[in-house]
């Protein structure tokens, strides 16, 4: 996740190459259980002679990841074709389709979860409660509730990713555990036009693991927001004394450039700047983020989930039950692991050793665990621009009032919040 300013963003490619291999393929359900599979009398019928369901699964990712989902729902042929295609501006083209109701669209979307809220309050995205029952407890604690929305799922989770540490092991033999090792390296190894540690320290995402770690939230599921509140002015305040040893721009060419270079030992980053960093020559180590030395608490960043949804507008909302269900089950996420390095959500992928032996997808699951789940409401899309003006008052400004900076923030995004209702 590069810059976050704005939803639907796509699973990383970056953390390829870090498996080789293949994962297991997926289950069918019996053709003779129409009902339970969610399949019609006249569809299953239509099976036996040969004739396939034909649906379309939307996305906006990386050929990869494509690749391995549609080789995965290949499993469902031949009574259900699945045909993933590429659209891109998907989101803008999904909530134009809420005027269509949309019948000239997919019936089925790859997506982040944290558009849910926005296209589920249109009409866009179908309810799977009816489908999955009790099942989503197969899933990690942490990507339970994502695609839940006023109580309502609509996302089957597949994969997650947040944010961890990421070192060049040639500068740095160890990663601080904690928050005053940390600051102490950077200290020590800002001079030359060298750096120890950087990151987009003047957006909302990466700043946001400080704002959690000390309790305070940007907005929450009901749409208060807590921008101004003093546990969430002590995060920026915290993150603030790291600052003062990285550049002050902070954008994020400088950051990956730096650490690409050999410039930063270690960086606030995610999976998806592995690749770069390779070709570069970086020779890797992977640590969760450090511990809050002032509270004893982890730093706590935001957590994306990836998975499926159904269009409500879907004219084969029975089939595309049947790829829900099948969705289910941990095949998808175990392959998306194996080939491309994908953190899977199905608790029952880890069985697989060479998914719970590597180090990469260890450092993930563990700092996501004490992340926070990315808010899906609709609201949120208003937070990000006031609050990283704000954070670059506090950052990038002489002597500013943090306290006001974060509160003329708050007063924009209530605003905004009015004007949306």
């Amino acid at each position: 996740m590069k810059k976050i300013t704005s939803s639907f963003l796509a699973v990383p490619l970056a953390m390829s190459l870090v498996f080789t291999g293949c994962g297991s393929g997926g289950t069918q359900t019996s053709l003779n259980n129409t009902k339970q599979s969610g399949i019609s009398e006249t569809q299953a019928n239509d099976k036996d002679s040969g004739t396939p369901v034909e649906l379309t699964l939307w996305h906006e990712t990386e050929a990869p990841i494509a690749e391995v989902i549609q080789a995965e729902l290949d499993e469902l042929a031949p009574r259900i074709k699945v045909n993933v295609v590429r659209k891109d501006q998907m989101k803008d083209t999904l909530k134009l389709m809420s005027t269509t109701k949309g019948n000239d669209g997919p019936d089925l979307i790859w997506a982040p979860h944290d558009s849910v809220g926005e296209l589920a309050s249109i009409g866009v995205f179908e309810p799977l409660d009816e489908w999955i029952g009790d099942k989503m407890d197969q899933f990690l604690p942490v990507t339970q509730g994502a695609g839940k929305f006023k109580e309502k799922v609509y996302q089957i989770p597949v994969c997650y990713e947040t944010y961890i540490m990421l070192y060049n092991k040639q500068l740095l033999k160890e990663a601080p555990k904690n928050t005053d090792e940390l600051l102490a390296m950077m200290k020590e190894k800002a001079k030359d036009g060298n750096y120890g540690c950087v990151w987009q320290h003047s957006t909302a995402y990466y700043a946001g693991a400080f704002v959690n770690g000390f309790g305070g939230f940007l907005i929450d599921e009901n749409a208060q927001v807590g921008v101004s509140k003093n546990e969430t002015l002590e995060g920026p305040t915290y993150q603030n004394e790291f600052v003062k040893y990285m550049p002050l721009d902070g954008e994020w060419n400088t950051v990956t450039t730096l650490f690409n270079e050999g410039k930063a030992a270690a960086t606030f980053n995610g999976p998806w700047i592995i690749a770069d960093a390779k070709k570069n020559g970086i020779d890797l180590g992977f640590a969760p983020l450090p511990v809050i030395s002032k509270n004893n608490k982890p730093l706590k960043p935001f957590v994306g989930v990836q998975g499926v949804m159904m269009n409500a507008g879907s004219q084969n909302k029975e089939a595309a039950s049947e790829v829900i269900q099948f969705l289910l089950n941990k095949d998808l996420g175990e392959t998306l692991a194996l080939k491309v390095g994908s953190a899977p959500a199905h608790k029952d992928a880890y069985s697989n050793g060479e998914i719970a032996d590597n180090e990469l997808i260890s450092v993930i699951k563990e700092t996501a665990n004490n992340g926070v789940i990315m808010p899906n409401i609709p609201e949120m899309g208003v937070v990000w621009g006031p609050t990283e003006m704000a954070l670059s008052v506090i950052n990038k400004s002489e002597g500013a009032d943090y306290k006001k900076a974060l509160e003329d923030a708050q007063k924009q995004i209530e605003t905004s919040i009015l004007d949306m209702h």
